[in-house]
């Protein structure tokens, strides 16, 4: 059962202004706040916060069910309205930023122990459809739900939207199409000059000439080998077995595919179970049993949507 702040919607709680304090320290900079007197923008956006955190089963479900833990009455309509406001989305989308860099910034990560991370950012991609909603778009004669591409920074573990999958195209956007839509800038995510970008991604995001030429950027990916791949091996890699994180890694090498796109191959062997798995990587200078770790961090984004579901109740 989720757990909602719902009652500690006074403006007099203590616990509650402690909890959207980092929220509160970031929105006075977004650009977008205007002043409104029908309900202001942050008691709009603090209302947002105690939906998601809420039981309610809907939006009128959370209105009827709260309506009394607030200071003055919101009315049905404008509250649906303010809803569908542009500006506001706006608005919900710069904080979102600006507190999402207050935690990449504040954010100790486990991974800072490697020193030959210090120069990458860090993430992980996929994609996440939910049941579809009333207001989802009818294709043909069935309601398909809006996919998301979402990205988690591997160090600070935030989470945030990378785009929506493409309707107008394709019922069920495949997670490549979504991903070579995406800017050079959107995938360094502001990377500053000098700094690597290494995304992790799972096999429906192999596509060896797009991240060959994402390279030249300082974009690099890793993923899983696909099953019945044909791969040529070009050269094998030495392995420094003195290295602790090296321990399991059975093989690192250069291979080609049918069109003579060079990429990295590394194998690793489970010690706990000795299940075998095949990385592939554009990126060459990390060792190859800490690019096996960052694909097993990559699970992260995969409980971050569990919890949201199990947690939040967000099924829709």
């Amino acid at each position: 059962m989720a757990i909602s702040l719902a009652p500690l919607s006074g403006t007099s709680s203590e616990v509650r202004t402690q909890f959207l304090q980092p929220l509160r320290a970031v929105f006075d900079q977004a650009t977008t706040i205007r002043q409104c007197p029908a309900q202001s923008d942050w008691d709009w956006l603090a209302k947002g916060v105690d939906r998601v955190l809420s039981n309610a089963r809907s939006g009128r479900d959370f209105l009827q069910s709260f309506q009394w833990f607030w200071s003055r009455e919101v009315q049905v309509g404008p509250y649906f309205e303010t809803l569908a406001s542009p500006r506001r989305l706006s608005m919900v989308a710069d904080c979102s930023a600006l507190l999402r860099r207050r935690v990449d910034a504040l954010r100790r990560s486990p991974l800072s122990q490697f020193e030959s991370l210090a120069s990458f950012d860090l993430y992980a991609g996929d994609g996440h459809y939910l049941e579809h909603a009333t207001h989802d778009p009818v294709i043909g004669e069935t309601r398909w739900p809006t996919g998301h591409f979402f990205a988690f920074n591997l160090k600070s573990q935030s989470l945030f939207p990378l785009v929506l999958a493409d309707l107008a195209q394709r019922k069920k956007e495949h997670d490549l199409r979504a991903l070579k839509r995406q800017s050079v800038a959107m995938l360094r995510q502001g990377a500053g000059k000098g700094r690597k970008v290494l995304w992790v991604w799972d096999k429906a995001g192999v596509d060896f000439p797009f991240w060959q030429e994402r390279k030249a950027a300082g974009i690099y990916f890793l993923s899983l080998r696909k099953e019945g791949m044909c791969l040529e091996v070009e050269k094998e890699r030495v392995i420094d077995v003195t290295q602790p994180i090296n321990q399991g890694v059975t093989g690192d090498r250069m291979v080609t595919d049918r069109r003579g796109i060079g990429i990295r191959e590394i194998t690793f062997c489970n010690p706990c179970d000795g299940a075998v798995y095949a990385y592939l990587s554009s990126e060459l200078t990390l060792e190859p049993g800490l690019l096996a770790l960052l694909y097993k961090t990559r699970w992260e984004i995969e409980k971050v949507f569990d919890e949201t579901k199990t947690k939040l109740a967000e099924k829709k």
